[in-house]
């Protein structure tokens, strides 16, 4: 297991992820980065070892974990490397997409491995001030291996350290996959769904006071649509590719209900209705 974990952003996902050591597996030194004094002081607050001084936070961690937004990674990283992270240091992140780090992120490791982590937990609230201990608990996590990463590199070790690092701090199923499965799959359960949450949003909560009368099933329906903007612009643009052919099958099926009232096809309506059931309850 891991002496020390430096996490490179303070945000809900970096918050947790700390507190969740901290509390799970005390005999590692969990240290985290902050761009700003204000969340270090937060962090504090929560008994959480912080620090803006990335030399401090980096220094003799054998596991890097980013947990930024995707797109600022690559310059987080060059500076950690800058700062003095060990040669021997494993790099990992927490991005919902895999392409972007992969690509940006492998030509500056040098000596050292970056293995993608995308732990399929979060929330819709965000900060640091929603961190919670218990955020990874029952999640999945997936784990990517780059094309340009060498296999042998990635020893069986180093491969269930990781996993094992993972499982500790609350991920109950651990699958390694390439990354663009990786990023087909998300889309498909997680990214596609996200924008139709956002898309009832849109339409059916145009006006709160009739909002107001909804029951839960609009609550449920949307819930995910109140998490960050800007965050989840950027990851429906960066999986965008992934994303646009569950956009069309959904403009059919949208076409297909729209011809099942039209033509008032109770069995045809009652059947698409019985299918979606089935497909829901898959899902434990």
């Amino acid at each position: 297991m891991f002496a020390k974990v430096a996490i490179l952003g303070s945000g809900l996902m970096g918050g947790s992820l700390a507190l969740a050591l901290q509390s799970k597996l005390p005999q590692t030194q969990a240290a985290l980065w902050a761009r700003r004094q204000e969340a270090v002081d937060q962090a504090l607050e929560l008994g959480i070892h912080a620090s803006t001084d990335l030399a401090t936070i980096v220094a003799d961690a054998d596991l890097l974990v980013l947990t930024t937004p995707v797109g600022v990674m690559a310059d987080l990283l060059e500076q950690a490397i800058e700062a003095g992270l060990p040669k021997t240091a494993l790099i990992t992140d927490v991005g919902s997409v895999k392409e972007l780090p992969h690509d940006e992120l492998e030509p500056l490791v040098d000596s050292r491995l970056f293995i993608g982590s995308h732990p399929m937990v979060g929330s819709e609230k965000s900060g640091l001030q929603a961190a919670d201990v218990e955020l990874y608990q029952g999640g999945a996590c997936l784990l990517t291996i780059g094309v340009s990463s060498s296999e042998s590199a990635a020893s069986s070790e180093i491969k269930q350290n990781l996993e094992d690092f993972w499982r500790t701090v609350g991920c109950d199923k651990i699958r390694w996959m390439s990354v663009n499965e990786h990023d087909a799959l998300v889309a498909k359960i997680s990214h596609f769904p996200h924008a139709m949450a956002s898309l009832v949003a849109a339409i059916s909560i145009d006006d709160s006071n009739d909002a107001s009368l909804s029951g839960q099933g609009l609550k449920d329906t949307s819930r995910v649509a109140s998490g960050d903007a800007a965050m989840w612009a950027e990851i429906i643009q960066e999986n965008r590719q992934a994303i646009l052919p569950y956009l069309e099958q959904a403009s059919r099926e949208l076409d297909q209900l729209k011809s099942l009232l039209e033509q008032k096809d109770n069995l045809g309506l009652e059947a698409w209705l019985q299918q979606a059931k089935n497909n829901r309850d898959q899902i434990s």
